[in-house]
């Protein structure tokens, strides 16, 4: 399997269809120096039902999406909820947990926040030390 576009830790990988999705994630900053970052990017691996053999000549997709509905974050919770939509869910970054959900179309490659953190909310997403 091939190395992904940025490299990363803490984050979320989902299967929807035959692609393989690499979501948020924290690294060291793509523009230079030794300072760890969370990222919002998301990395697609189209095919990835093939021979294994084959992936070796296919490379991960950089998806830039809007920070604005999707913050950078590590240890998110990513899901397929249906053939086109995957909901991302909460994470962490900076001492702050998350308590959102995010919608990723496949097809538009485009996020909508659906669930916003509200200060009442007593709880919160994270995948710990996926």
């Amino acid at each position: 399997m091939p190395d992904l576009q940025v490299p990363r830790m803490y984050l979320a990988t989902c299967a929807q269809g035959t692609s393989i999705y690499a979501i948020c994630g924290y690294g060291e900053d793509q523009q230079g120096g030794n300072k760890k970052v969370s990222f919002n990017t998301i990395e697609c691996l189209k095919d990835a039902h093939m021979d294994a053999r084959l992936l070796e000549d296919t490379e991960w997709i950089v998806i830039q999406v809007d920070d604005t509905a999707l913050s950078p974050r590590n240890s998110p919770v990513a899901v397929a909820i249906n053939p086109q939509e995957i909901a991302i869910c909460g994470g962490y970054k900076d001492n702050e947990w998350y308590a959102d959900m995010i919608l990723y179309n496949t097809s538009s490659e485009k996020v909508k926040k659906i669930v916003k953190k509200d200060e009442e909310q007593s709880f919160s997403f994270f995948s710990y030390d996926n």
